[in-house]
C-alpha cells in the first residue's frame, strides 16, 4: 500500500488540546465592512448573535476613550456612536485577547508583552496597507494575530516551547530557525493553518502563514511583505521600551518586504517614527478588550 507524507504543521495541529474555537463574527464582519455599501443594521445583528461580544462593545462606548455623551445600553447606538470600523478593531481585539489564556508560565510566551506586541503590529499594518492602497481591516487583523502560532506551539510542547523560546533570546529569526529545527514547524505556518481553519480571507491567512518569509506567497507577497514590516517595526519599538524583544533583531525577509512596499531606508525608519506615535493608542486598544 501507498504512504503518503504526513504534514507536520496538520499533526501539530492535533495535538493542541483544546484547539482555539473559531470566532465566526470575524470573518463575517470582514466581509461586510469590505461592502462599501453596508448597513448599520446588519452589523448590529452580527454583533447581537454573540452575547458576550455585544456586552464587549457596549462596554467600549461607554468607556472613557470613547464616552463623549451619556451611556447608552443600546447596541444599535453604541455601534453608530463608536463606529463600525473601530467596533470591527475591538471585536478583532477581543477574540485575540480570548486565546491569550492557553499560555502558562515557563511556555515561551509572556502574555503582556506579547499581546501588546501584537496589538502594535496590527495597528502599523493597517496603517502601511491603507498607504498601499489596500484595505486596513484584513491587515489589522493578520497583524494582531500574526504570533498566534507561537500559542500553538507552546500549548503543545510546554516547556520545550519555553525553552527553545529562552534561547532564542527575543531574536525573530533565531527563534523561527530553532522551532524549525526542534518541532518541523515554525509558528508563522501554525497560525496561518489556524486561520485556514478558522475560514479567515486568503490575504490574511497568507499574510500570517508567510510573514517570515514575504517572498514566497503566490500572488501574496504584498500581505505578507505588509506583517513583516509592521513585525519589525513593533520589535524595534518594544525593544526601545525595555521589552525582551532583542534591540538589533529584525524580520527574516525585511530588506525584500521594505522593497515590496514600496519603502527606501529613510521611508523605514519615517515610518518606524510615525508608529511610535501610536503607543498610546496600542495601550487603549489592548485596555479596551481586556
Amino acid at each position: 500500500m501507498e504512504q503518503t507524507m504526513s504534514d507536520p504543521v496538520v499533526d501539530l495541529l492535533e495535538k493542541v488540546e483544546p484547539l482555539p474555537t473559531a470566532p465566526m463574527i470575524l470573518p463575517k464582519l470582514l466581509s461586510a465592512l469590505s461592502d462599501p455599501d453596508v448597513d448599520l443594521d446588519e452589523i448590529v445583528l452580527l454583533v447581537a448573535q454573540d452575547p458576550a461580544m455585544a456586552a464587549t462593545v457596549l462596554r467600549l462606548c461607554n468607556s472613557a476613550y470613547f464616552a463623549d455623551s451619556s451611556p447608552t445600553a443600546e447596541l444599535r447606538q453604541a455601534v453608530a456612536r463608536v463606529g463600525l470600523y473601530n467596533v470591527y478593531r475591538l471585536v478583532v481585539t477581543a477574540c485575540g485577547q480570548s486565546v491569550l489564556s492557553i499560555a502558562q508560565p515557563g511556555w515561551g510566551v509572556e502574555v503582556h508583552d506579547f499581546w501588546k506586541h501584537s496589538v502594535l503590529t496590527g495597528l502599523a499594518a493597517e496603517v502601511l496597507a491603507t498607504e498601499c492602497g489596500e484595505m486596513g481591516g484584513p491587515m489589522f487583523t493578520a497583524g494582531l494575530l500574526h504570533d498566534f502560532g507561537k500559542l500553538l506551539l507552546a500549548s503543545a510542547f510546554e516547556t520545550d516551547y519555553g525553552r527553545v523560546s529562552s534561547q532564542a533570546a527575543g531574536d525573530p529569526g533565531k527563534l523561527v530557525e530553532m522551532e524549525r529545527i526542534s518541532f518541523l514547524v515554525d509558528h508563522a505556518q501554525l497560525g496561518g493553518e489556524l486561520l485556514k481553519r478558522w475560514n479567515f480571507p486568503i490575504e490574511v491567512e497568507a499574510a500570517v502563514r508567510w510573514h517570515h518569509s514575504p517572498e514566497v506567497g503566490d500572488g501574496s507577497n504584498l500581505s505578507a511583505s505588509i506583517i513583516t514590516v509592521a513585525d519589525t517595526v513593533a520589535h524595534l519599538i518594544q525593544s526601545s521600551q525595555g521589552s525582551t524583544c532583542a534591540a538589533e533583531a529584525t524580520i527574516p525577509g525585511l530588506d525584500r518586504a521594505c522593497k515590496r512596499v514600496g519603502f527606501s531606508p529613510a521611508e523605514f525608519q519615517s515610518y518606524v517614527e510615525r508608529m511610535r506615535e501610536m503607543v498610546t493608542v496600542v495601550d487603549a486598544i489592548s485596555q479596551l478588550a481586556a
